[in-house]
């Protein structure tokens, strides 16, 4: 087996008062191949003992036509001089991070709207989204050629490099993240983002459509587009990774969806037959803690497995700390309760109950 390592290659760095973003596999790309070393000058560096076989350069799909547009002028100059353009030149971190919570974590009454239709996009995109569309599209090319243009098609096949992005929904800052991977270079024109299939239910729909589906992608042979989708950090989904019933403001069908029924499952097992363990955001294999009482703030270990202390986050979404925020607000930072209310993981948040629970489920 090799090794993933999911980046987000894109960079800014300001020049001369203008934004300059630039693609790292563009840059870097040639090197993919060889074995990476990451320098933290001026006193060490690390690198890993044997090249990579495999890897994904795995951007956030949201944004990555507002991006685009509002950083080069010449060719969408309404855009670029537009309030929110200016913003993002200005603070390309907070602002882009404004954008997500917006659009990705519950801040636009779309969310809440039990249907299909994707969310409006910033006025600056133009009618209908029609110019952000349009430099995803151009923004999606280049990923598409990087990964390509480093892909080791000799007989030696050294080094695969995969097509692919991430989705990025995170209702109320539960995680409900997905890498998309395709098997190879007939991939959709266009990416499947959390604005474009608000709940991840339409993104397998539209992932079936426009790639499993889509007879233009296939070749002679018959053999077109094949995808997965890998859900990462179950462990800071707030349990909606595992279960439907927590999602009531982000079904698809209708505020009274129920729990998993043989049809999601079926669906769901075809696109996401994997789900990641671990990564830098902590482990999602098993829980090893509960939360505390009223008596006894620190978290409790609750399971004989030792080795499932490894990596564990002590909050369970992208947006908590460590204590719950209602718990810091009432108390000026300074917490009082470890307590069920908050938002220490519980098992739900974990791959080890959703297995357990799926195996005594008919």
């Amino acid at each position: 087996m090799g090794e993933r390592i999911p980046l987000h290659p894109w960079i800014a760095e300001k020049e001369s008062g203008q934004l300059n973003i630039k693609n790292m596999v563009l840059s870097e790309g040639e090197k993919a191949a060889e074995i990476p070393k990451l320098s933290a000058s001026p006193t060490r560096s690390l690198q890993l003992g044997r090249p990579l076989d495999f890897a994904m350069v795995s951007d956030h799909a949201e944004f990555l036509g507002e991006v685009r547009v509002c950083a080069i002028k010449d060719l969408y100059p309404d855009a670029y001089n537009s309030r929110g353009c200016k913003a993002l030149r200005r603070n390309l971190p907070e602002i882009a991070q404004l954008f997500l919570t917006v659009y990705m974590g519950g801040g636009k009454l779309g969310m809440f709207h039990h249907s299909k239709k994707p969310l409006k996009r910033f006025k600056y995109c133009g009618k209908k989204g029609k110019d952000c569309f349009k430099a995803s599209e151009t923004v999606w090319k280049e990923m598409i050629d990087s990964a390509e243009a480093v892909y080791d098609r000799s007989e030696d096949c050294k080094f695969t490099s995969f097509i692919g992005y991430e989705y990025s929904l995170a209702p109320f800052g539960g995680n409900l993240h997905r890498n998309v991977v395709f098997r190879n270079k007939r991939v959709p024109k266009r990416v499947i983002s959390g604005m474009d299939a608000k709940h991840p239910e339409l993104l397998w729909d539209q992932l079936t459509k426009k790639c499993l589906n889509n007879k233009k992608l296939k070749n002679e042979d018959g053999h077109g587009c094949e995808v997965l989708a890998v859900p990462h950090n179950p462990n800071l989904s707030g349990g909606r990774m595992f279960s439907r019933k927590l999602r009531k403001s982000f079904n698809l069908y209708d505020k009274n969806q129920g729990d998993f029924d043989k049809a999601y499952v079926k669906k769901r097992k075809k696109f996401e037959p994997l789900v990641e363990m671990y990564q830098h955001k902590g482990g999602s294999e098993c829980h090893y803690y509960r939360p505390g009482t009223f008596f006894k703030q620190a978290p409790v270990i609750d399971n004989a497995d030792e080795f499932c202390s490894f990596e564990k986050f002590p909050f369970n979404n992208l947006i908590a700390e460590k204590e719950s925020r209602p718990e810091k607000w009432l108390t000026k930072g300074h917490a009082l309760l470890f307590s069920r209310v908050s938002t220490y993981p519980t098992k739900k948040d974990f791959i080890r109950y959703a297995l357990k629970r799926a195996s005594t489920r008919k």
